[in-house]
C-alpha cells in the first residue's frame, strides 16, 4: 500500500469511534492484507487497497470520492488511478461486507476480472478459432462446414470467396498454379483437364485444332512434328491418308484410281478391290455392288479419266434384272391431238443426263453424254402408277449400240427401220417401228398391223394410248382395260 492509500485509511479509522470493534477488526484485516501484498507489484497493490476501502467504506455506510473511484477502476478492470466517481456506497451487516470484500480480492488476484480486454471470454484476437455453429465465411475463422476461410474477396488465391479451397476444374483460374481452368471435363479442348493451356505435344489431340499429337513435335514418327498441320500436303502418304494427301479420317476423300481402304476414302464412296472408283452407269452400280435398291446413284459416263462430271440418275434395279437407267418418264396425258403434240415434243428430243423422276413428267430424253455405242438395250415401259414398277413393256436389244436408234437420237421419222421387241406380258416378239405421222400425229411404237403399242394412236374413236396388247384389233391402240385408269405412266431406261 502507498503513502496516499495509508493516509486515506488511517483517516477513515479515526472518524469511525462509535464503532470501535468492528473498525478493529476491519484494520486488522487491512494491515494483514497490505503485509501480503506489499512484495507484489504495484498492480496489485492497489487492487487489494481499493478491495480494503471498499470494505470500510461498505462499513461505514459514509460516502467517499477518493475510494469509490478506486473500487469502480478494480471493478472495471481498467486499472484507472485516482479517477473520481459520484456515488454512494450502501452500507450493509458487518459479515456481508467482509464476504463481499473477499470475493472481490479473489477476482481481482485471480486475474480473470469479467470484462477486461485480455482474458474475458468472447473478447480480443480470435484467429484460427472455429465456432460452434460452422462460422460465417469470410470472417477469417475457419468454421466446422467450411475447407477455409482467408477472409477476404480475392477469388485467384488458394481459398475461394465461398471458402472451398480452389481446385482444378473449379473453372476459376488460381492466379500462380493454374494457367486455365474452364470448369469442364472435356480434355479436348483449349484448356486441358491439368488446367494447361492444350498444346501441340501435349499428347492430348486438341479437337478442331490438331489431327493427331503423339506427345512430342519430331518428324518422322506417327504424328508430325506439327501435330499433323502439315498431314494433307505432306506430298506423302502419312497419318490415316490412305493415298498421298487424301483417305482417312482427316484429309480430303480421293478421286478414282486411288488406293483406298473403305468407301469412306473415296469420293465417290466406293472403294472397289482397294480402288476408288465412280461407277460409269447403273450396270456398274449393281456390278460394283455399290447398291441394289431402285433409287438416285452418281454416276460417271466418261469415267475418271473423261472431262464429264459425275451425276445423279435414277437407276431401276427390280425390273428385268437391274441396272437399267431412267432417262424419260411421261404421266397420262389427255386425250386428243394436243397431249399427242406435247408427248412428241417430249420424246423426240434429248437433253443432257440428269435425274429423272417416276413421278414426274420429262420434257426430253435425258441421253446427252451417255456412251450409246456401249449401250445396247431400251425398255420402253408401261406403269399403271408413278409408284409402282412397269408392268408392262418391250424389251429392244441393239447389239451395235444404241447409236442412230431415233428415241435415242431424238430424230425419228416414218422411215424409221423396224426392231425386234420382247414383250412382257405374254413374251411375244414383235417388230415394232418407231412411228411419227404428221399428218395423223401417230406417236410412238407400232407394230406391223399398225396397232400403236405404246403411244398415241389418233385413228381411235377415243384417242386411246396403248400399253403394250398385241391382241388389240389392227390399225387401233394396243391397250388394256387399265389404260381408263387414272395416274398411268410411260418410261425408257437404257442399259
Amino acid at each position: 500500500m502507498d503513502g496516499r492509500e495509508g493516509h486515506l485509511l488511517c483517516a477513515r479509522a479515526c472518524t469511525v469511534a462509535p464503532r470501535v470493534a468492528a473498525w478493529s477488526r476491519a484494520l486488522a484485516g487491512a494491515a494483514a492484507l497490505a503485509m501480503l501484498t506489499g512484495c507484489g507489484d504495484d498492480e496489485s497493490s492497489r487492487s487489494s487497497a481499493a478491495d480494503t476501502d471498499r470494505t470500510t467504506g461498505d462499513v461505514s455506510g459514509a460516502p467517499s470520492t477518493g475510494t469509490a473511484a478506486a473500487t469502480d477502476a478494480s471493478e472495471s478492470g481498467t486499472g484507472s488511478e485516482g479517477t473520481e466517481s459520484g456515488g454512494t456506497e450502501s452500507g450493509g451487516t458487518e459479515s456481508d461486507e467482509s464476504e463481499s470484500g473477499e470475493s472481490e480480492s479473489d477476482g481481482t488476484e485471480g486475474g480473470e476480472t469479467e470484462g477486461t480486454g485480455d482474458d474475458s471470454t468472447g473478447a480480443g484476437d480470435s484467429q484460427g478459432v472455429t465456432s460452434g455453429d460452422g462460422g460465417v465465411c469470410g470472417d477469417g475463422i475457419v468454421g466446422a462446414d467450411e475447407e477455409c476461410d482467408d477472409g477476404d474477396d480475392d477469388d485467384a488465391d488458394a481459398c475461394l470467396t465461398s471458402c472451398v479451397a480452389a481446385v482444378c476444374g473449379d473453372g476459376i483460374e488460381h492466379v500462380g498454379v493454374e494457367a486455365c481452368d474452364d470448369g469442364n471435363p472435356v480434355d479436348g479442348d483449349a484448356c486441358t483437364n491439368d488446367c494447361a493451356h492444350a498444346a501441340c505435344g501435349d499428347g492430348i489431340v486438341w479437337i478442331g485444332v490438331e489431327l493427331c499429337d503423339d506427345g512430342n513435335t519430331e518428324d518422322g514418327d506417327e504424328c508430325p512434328g506439327d501435330c499433323g498441320e502439315s498431314w494433307c500436303l505432306d506430298g506423302v502418304v502419312s497419318g490415316d491418308e490412305s493415298d498421298v494427301d487424301c483417305g482417312g479420317d482427316t484429309c480430303a476423300p480421293c478421286e478414282d484410281g486411288a488406293v483406298c481402304f473403305e468407301d469412306g476414302d473415296c469420293d465417290s464412296s466406293h472403294c472397289a478391290s482397294g480402288s476408288c472408283v465412280t461407277a460409269r452407269d447403273c450396270g456398274e452400280i449393281l456390278d460394283l455392288g455399290i447398291g441394289d435398291t431402285d433409287g438416285p446413284y452418281l454416276v460417271d459416263p466418261d469415267g475418271a479419266e473423261g472431262p464429264g462430271d459425275a451425276v445423279l440418275v435414277w437407276c431401276e434395279h427390280s425390273l428385268e434384272g437391274g441396272g437399267w437407267t431412267l432417262v424419260f418418264s411421261y404421266r397420262k396425258p389427255a386425250p386428243g391431238q394436243v397431249a399427242a403434240s406435247e408427248f412428241h415434243a417430249a420424246v423426240e428430243k434429248t437433253a443432257p443426263l440428269t435425274l429423272v423422276s417416276p413421278a414426274l413428267s420429262s420434257a426430253a430424253v435425258s441421253i446427252d453424254g451417255l456412251p450409246l455405242a456401249e449401250h445396247h438395250e431400251l425398255l420402253f415401259g408401261w406403269g399403271p402408277s408413278t409408284a409402282e414398277d412397269v408392268t408392262r413393256y418391250g424389251h429392244v436389244t441393239l447389239p451395235e449400240g444404241l447409236t442412230g436408234f431415233c428415241f435415242a437420237e431424238g430424230d425419228c421419222d416414218a422411215d424409221e427401220p423396224s426392231v425386234i421387241a420382247e414383250v412382257t406380258p405374254g413374251d411375244a416378239q414383235l417388230s415394232i417401228t418407231p412411228a411419227y405421222t404428221p399428218e395423223t400425229l401417230h406417236v410412238g411404237l407400232v407394230d406391223g398391223e399398225g396397232r400403236a403399242l405404246w403411244g398415241y394412236d389418233p385413228d381411235e374413236p377415243e384417242d386411246a394410248w396403248g400399253n403394250w396388247e398385241p391382241s388389240a384389233p389392227c390399225c387401233g391402240a394396243g391397250a388394256t382395260d387399265e389404260m381408263s385408269q387414272p395416274g398411268w405412266r410411260y418410261a425408257i431406261y437404257v442399259r
